[in-house]
C-alpha cells in the first residue's frame, strides 16, 4: 500500500475520492474496503441506474473520504446505497494483487 499512502497525503482533508467499480466478472467492493478500514476512511456506495435509457447499464461508485460530514450530507444521503456485508476483506498491496480473488 506505499503507493496508496502517496496518493493519500496530497488529499484535501475535505478531499472525496471517487472510485467506479462497475464490472461484471470482478468484484472490487472487497479490495477498496479493505483500503478506506486501513487508512481510517469514510466509504460511501452509490449505485446508479438508467432503467429508461437504451443503454440499460448502472453504475457502482464508492466514495472514499476522511470528512465525516460528506457522508451526512443531504445529497450524499438522497443517492447513499447501503453496502451488503457479506464482501471478504481482501488485501491487496504493491507486491501481490490477486485477480483470481474478486471474480465474480
Amino acid at each position: 500500500m506505499i503507493a496508496t499512502k502517496g496518493c493519500l497525503k496530497h488529499l484535501n482533508p475535505k478531499g472525496v475520492i471517487a472510485v467506479h467499480v462497475t464490472n461484471r466478472y470482478l468484484n472490487l467492493f472487497p479490495v477498496i474496503s479493505q483500503i478506506a478500514d486501513q487508512f481510517g476512511m469514510e466509504m460511501i456506495h452509490i449505485a446508479t441506474s438508467y432503467d429508461d435509457t437504451v443503454a440499460d447499464s448502472s453504475s457502482d461508485w464508492l466514495m472514499l473520504t476522511y470528512d465525516q460530514g460528506f457522508a451526512k450530507h443531504k445529497l450524499v444521503q438522497e443517492h447513499l446505497t447501503i453496502l451488503e456485508e457479506d464482501n471478504p476483506t481482501i488485501v491487496w498491496t504493491d507486491q501481490f494483487s490477486n485477480l483470481l480473488s474478486v471474480m465474480k
